[in-house]
């Protein structure tokens, strides 16, 4: 009798744990971890969850809105910091930005940030956030 009341207590307490792992692997699906970029120039670093509060914008994206800000900011070209990447991304409670992102010269971290404009200089920002977030236009 000890013996499968034993088997009784194991058996719930596996599921028990297979439950908590389900729960904890489906909050993880919901809230990613965390995108840090640091500054090329500063200290400053921007955060954010991606697909949730921010994301990289993917080569097309990325080509059409680097091409409008190098238009309304030439300098950007001129100096050399035409983005090897571009990130969508929103401070919190603040307004949604594109950062700009080139490689990290002699660094572990791949990209760092020159840049942050705001999406009011791009046209066709409400679609990227349409787009990538499911955020109205």
């Amino acid at each position: 009798m000890k013996q499968r009341i034993g088997w009784w207590w194991l058996s719930c307490l596996a599921l028990v744990v297979a439950q908590a792992q389900s729960a904890d692997k489906k909050a993880s699906k919901k809230r990613p971890a965390p995108t840090v970029i640091e500054s090329c120039v500063s200290d400053d670093k921007i955060s954010y969850r991606n697909g949730d509060s921010g994301t990289l914008l993917d080569e097309l994206d990325r080509f059409q809105v680097a091409a409008e800000i190098v238009r309304r900011y030439p300098m950007i070209e001129r100096d050399g910091l035409y983005p090897m990447a571009i990130a969508l991304w929103r401070r919190s409670g603040g307004d949604w930005v594109f950062a700009l992102l080139m490689n990290k010269p002699d660094s572990s971290v791949p990209l760092c940030f020159t840049a942050n404009v705001a999406i009011t200089e791009v046209e066709f920002a409400p679609a990227l956030l349409k787009k990538y977030f499911g955020i109205p236009a």
